[in-house]
């Protein structure tokens, strides 16, 4: 409970004397503020009959104050008092003013205004807010789940106007005002993440909740037929890249082909620009050249299907973009590049108008194999999609539906590694082995971009 007690300066120290011997000699303005918890207690300044209790409940039906001219009034309207100098608050959870202006020979009621928040008594605010989440499948056996992917529940809290709801540090909220939720996950293998639940009062004001989920994800739900959606990123809006889905890889040192290039996580090297992801090689003042090298590993590897990429090349001579994918076995003990395999659905070298689909394994002699086709592309800085149609026997790549590249993929293993698991890179690198001799006349500042509009994964 708190008192806010006001009066003229001249009768400041008769104030006092009245408050602490609760005399009704002076004029004196007394508010009681509280929040009642089912019927919680606290004591009245002014016992006093001549109190006029002025009494504003956030949830009442009337615009009006209700006004009672003495506490026996308002007890028998509000409550039960606990004792004869106290005056019980209500049963239900609510902030109540009480104000009285108190003078010699008369009583009045000084206008109350409205409660919105006063010492965290917040009477329109959203409070108590409790969220219930059902993982598809999850019993004693299966923690995780049935490996669906599928989480659902509902929220509920007092006062709410709508709820929110985000999956991941970096996700996008979605609301709804019923506060009943359902989400499917694609990503394959055990997927942990923060789920943020939030509650909207009306004024916009709002508290959350945070639960932490642990969901499994097996395979990816595709039908066979490569005409099921698993995979995407679109690449909406504008900022940085959503890094539930990919990781920037950082560094220079050549990458094992002579590059010129630095690969940094810098929104002057990644982001996305109205819905349309940029990869951005700059000259940098110092001379040097620094770009972006992005990664799916660990985030979404897959085995087989179609994917479809719509991307624009830079045309900058000695740029060396690549759409591609590395099997996720890369880091294992004893594998490495090239048994790992490596799955090139676009390059472009030297020659801008040309592209290159590409397979790199390892022979039983230990030796590299490859083996690549290339089409002309004569118009490859203008929007083009690249596509890759992946099965047990076959690998083969379009360009804008167009098969220019194929190879029988059964061979023995562990030298033909394309029946496992890879993951997505997208990069530019600039000169080295295949980006040929870079412009010598690009200035301090220049910069150029392989764009992407979307990526998506087909089973």
């Amino acid at each position: 409970m708190q008192i806010v007690l006001s009066a003229s300066l001249l009768y400041f120290d008769m104030l006092k004397k009245a408050i602490l011997y609760f005399l009704c000699t002076v004029c004196v303005t007394a508010t009681v503020i509280s929040c009642s918890s089912g019927g919680d207690s606290s004591s009245n300044s002014n016992p006093s009959n001549e109190t006029v209790y002025e009494y504003e409940s956030c949830w009442s039906d009337s615009d009006q104050p209700l006004i009672y001219f003495n506490k026996s009034e308002f007890d028998a309207a509000e409550g039960n008092p606990n004792s004869e100098t106290t005056l019980n608050w209500g049963v239900n959870d609510e902030c109540y003013e009480f104000k009285s202006l108190i003078t010699q020979n008369s009583i009045t009621v000084e206008p109350v205004s409205s409660i919105i928040n006063i010492d965290g008594c917040s009477c329109m605010g959203v409070s108590n807010l409790v969220v219930e989440v059902n993982i598809q499948g999850e019993d004693n056996d299966n923690p995780s789940g049935d490996g669906s992917g599928i989480f659902y529940g509902t929220a509920t809290a007092d006062n709410a106007v709508s709820y929110g709801f985000r999956i991941g540090n970096n996700g996008d909220e979605t609301q709804n005002t019923t506060g009943d939720f359902s989400f499917t996950l694609t990503d394959t293998g055990l997927n942990q993440f923060p789920f943020y639940v939030y509650a909207y009062a009306a004024d916009g004001t709002s508290i959350s909740k945070i639960t932490n989920l642990a969901i499994n994800v097996e395979g990816n739900g595709g039908s066979g037929n490569n005409d099921v959606l698993i995979w995407s990123d679109e690449f909406d809006g504008t900022g940085s890249i959503d890094f539930s889905k990919w990781t920037t890889e950082l560094g220079g040192g050549g990458w094992g082909n002579q590059e010129e290039q630095i690969y940094t996580s810098s929104s002057n090297n990644v982001r996305k620009e109205a819905g349309i992801l940029k990869i951005k090689v700059r000259k940098e003042t110092n001379g040097t050249y620094t770009s972006a090298r992005i990664i799916t590993e660990d985030k979404f590897e897959f085995k087989y299907g179609r994917v479809e990429i719509r991307a624009k090349l830079p045309s900058v001579q000695g740029s060396w973009p690549a759409l591609w994918m590395l099997g996720a076995n890369f880091r294992d003990p004893g594998v490495g590049w090239p048994q790992c395999g490596e799955i090139d659905i676009m390059e472009q070298f030297e020659n801008k108008n040309s592209i290159h689909s590409t397979l790199h394994w390892k022979l039983a002699n230990g030796e590299r194999a490859l083996y690549g086709e290339n089409t002309t592309n004569s118009t490859s800085s203008n929007w083009h999609v690249y596509a890759l149609e992946w099965t047990p026997t076959s690998i083969k790549t379009y360009l804008d539906g167009n098969e220019f590249f194929s190879m029988n993929i059964s061979g023995v293993e562990p030298y033909f590694p394309f029946n496992e698991d890879f993951f997505f890179i997208f990069n530019v690198a600039m000169g080295g082995t295949n980006g040929g001799v870079i412009d010598s006349n690009l200035q301090q500042g220049y910069v150029d971009a392989m764009e992407v509009d979307y990526i998506r994964v087909y089973q």
